[in-house]
């Protein structure tokens, strides 16, 4: 096991007779690990690990506090270990430290399930400031915390470059490509629409052949899936060579790929785009930058291909923009509720119940909301509502925070 050394850094909320935060610093390829020597003040625990250590089994250094994933490598292994961290590790945040990232890999790590971006070279303060604000963020001021991210690293709002783009993709809804405001026709059948947009999804990250045939055709004989896969490829590349000149779909090393000559642009990189400068003001306290770039992300939508919404693989990519969608209304909500904009709040908040009704938070928005509105019969319809979906669906009663407002209303 590797060494662990101290650092330091001020947080008001940790006394010195506690035992402080830790840091696991996930490999060391991208920024000297002794770069986090140079933070000051109170002490932070520093555990660099290697990045041959399996991404599962850092519950043996349980408890720490955030994870900095540094790794100066782009590869399909490196999200796979974003992906692992983001999944067992649900509530700790996950920077990656990279120099130099490109806009395709940040937007995969985006996708993948990082928190923040620590961009090198960064000082002292910076690094200082973000692991600051991502340990407790509601202790830091509005000034405290630079942009990590410049917007000019984050790929432009998609509207302006999809006329001059080689291919246009929509992800959130129904698969759609679109090349130089065009329209153009899919292929026919449902398997190889979703392989197509699962290629797609993954634009310039090289696939491996095994994980396609595991998705697409777990239960064959391995010979038949092979041969499936090879009719799908041909027949795709057929497809699209009637609209794009260069091949489209790659081969290589057993992998799959598109081919990186070519400018692709997709909705789910605007979505990401605005959802992450969103966050960005939500930390930073600028409430009018945060409600207009998660009114971006709402105006979105938020379904991930629903066309194929028995396919394995996109399983967990819907559920991820569900919770960001649900994420950016409930901010919206929040500050509806606080600015006394009743009538909007309870709207947005049934937007959200539209999307899953077993919010009891949500829920009790709207009782607060028709408090304030003085219309209490609502308020216990609300309660009725909220309770028969929760004995339905969870069988669980509602929580005595939201039985409190019910007595309210009723008195």
């Amino acid at each position: 096991m590797s060494r662990c050394f101290l650092i330091n850094i001020q947080f008001t909320n940790h006394p010195t007779t506690m035992i402080p935060p830790k840091i696991v610093v996930f490999g060391n390829t991208s920024v000297p690990a002794e770069q986090f020597t140079a933070l000051s003040s109170r002490h932070i625990e520093v555990m660099p690990i290697p990045d041959t250590y399996p991404a599962d089994c850092l519950q043996f250094l349980a408890p720490f506090h955030l994870i900095v994933f540094n790794s100066a490598s782009e590869s399909e292994e490196n999200l796979e270990r974003i992906r692992t961290l983001r999944r067992a590790y649900r509530s700790v945040p996950v920077i990656m430290a990279s120099v130099n990232p490109s806009i395709v890999y940040l937007v995969e790590a985006y996708r993948y399930g990082i928190t923040d971006c620590l961009l090198a070279p960064f000082s002292q303060e910076k690094l200082a400031s973000l692991v600051s604000t991502h340990l407790q963020p509601e202790k830091m001021p509005d000034n405290t915390v630079e942009e990590q991210i410049p917007e000019h690293n984050l790929p432009a709002p998609l509207l302006s470059h999809t006329r001059e783009a080689d291919l246009h993709v929509q992800f959130l809804g129904t698969l759609r490509l679109n090349q130089h405001g065009s329209l153009l026709d899919l292929p026919g059948g449902a398997r190889q629409r979703s392989l197509l947009a699962y290629l797609l999804y993954h634009t310039k990250t090289q696939v491996p052949r095994d994980r396609i045939l595991q998705y697409f055709w777990p239960d064959h004989d391995p010979d038949c899936a092979k041969n499936n896969l090879n009719v799908s490829m041909h027949s795709l590349r057929r497809h699209l060579s009637a609209y794009i000149k260069e091949e489209t779909i790659c081969y290589r090393n057993d992998s799959f790929f598109i081919n990186p000559n070519l400018n692709i642009y997709s909705d789910l990189d605007e979505f990401l785009h605005s959802y992450h400068l969103g966050k960005t003001a939500e930390r930073h306290g600028k409430v009018p930058e945060a409600i207009s770039r998660y009114l971006a992300v709402v105006q979105m939508g938020y379904g991930f291909l629903d066309e194929f919404g028995q396919e394995e693989w996109t399983i967990r990519l819907r559920e991820e923009f569900i919770e960001k969608h649900l994420h950016a209304l409930g901010y919206i909500s929040a500050n509806q509720q606080q600015t006394g904009n009743f009538d909007a709040a309870i709207e947005s908040y049934r937007q959200m119940l539209s999307i899953d009704g077993c919010l009891e938070s949500v829920h009790r928005g709207i009782m607060v909301c028709y408090l304030a509105l003085g219309k209490k019969e609502k308020a216990v319809r609300q309660f009725l509502e909220c309770e028969r979906v929760l004995q339905e669906e969870l069988d669980m009663r509602p929580s005595a925070e939201t039985q409190a407002l019910y007595q309210e209303a009723k008195g």
